[in-house]
């Protein structure tokens, strides 16, 4: 495990062309998992879908390497996937919501709070496009993902079961004046 500043990572928008890298980083990180439970294996079409407008996949680079990748769904009429539907309690007038969807780290550059920079990143960009709402999903048992979650501001609404398997649900409000279509 390498310590390594954030700034010297780069960081840029991932394209069509880095579905391969992304697929090969999520399969290491299924080897390396202690339960297989803490993250759902997302299908190569929806990963690459996740690559193109309106969804966002940032990756964070060292040297050449992508080290970690973020990825922004915006669920725009697709209900299965819309997490803001699954929440309690929460008034959603007027928000365009999206889905912090995933975020994997290589093992090797675990330690660097890249899962916490790309999600402040992302979030930022989805203020650029209109979105009001981040949601995300996690493993009760994945304290890595639900401290720097916490960190960035999310609350925890409750428990459920998504994608087969038992999750919590988290949201934050990124953009709180947004005009209605």
């Amino acid at each position: 495990m390498m310590k390594i500043n954030f700034e010297h990572f780069t960081v840029r928008e991932c394209s069509p062309e880095n579905i391969s890298e992304i697929l090969q980083i999520q399969d290491e990180t299924f080897e390396t998992l202690s339960c297989p439970d803490l993250l759902r294996r997302n299908t190569p079409e929806m990963l690459s879908e996740c690559l193109k407008y309106p969804h966002q996949t940032i990756g964070a680079w060292y040297q050449d390497e992508l080290a970690a990748f973020a990825m922004r769904y915006t669920p725009e009429g697709n209900a299965e996937e819309d997490l803001s539907l699954l929440l309690q309690g929460v008034n959603l007038s007027h928000l365009k919501p999206a889905n912090f969807k995933l975020c994997i780290v290589r093992p090797n550059y675990k330690g660097n709070s890249l899962q916490f920079h790309l999600g402040a990143l992302l979030e930022q960009y989805a203020k650029n496009a209109g979105i009001g709402l981040m949601c995300a999903t996690v493993h009760p048992e994945n304290t890595y993902s639900i401290n720097n979650l916490l960190k960035l501001g999310y609350s925890y609404n409750r428990t459920l079961e998504k994608y087969g398997l038992e999750r919590n649900l988290y949201f934050k409000f990124i953009s709180f004046f947004q005009q209605p279509k």
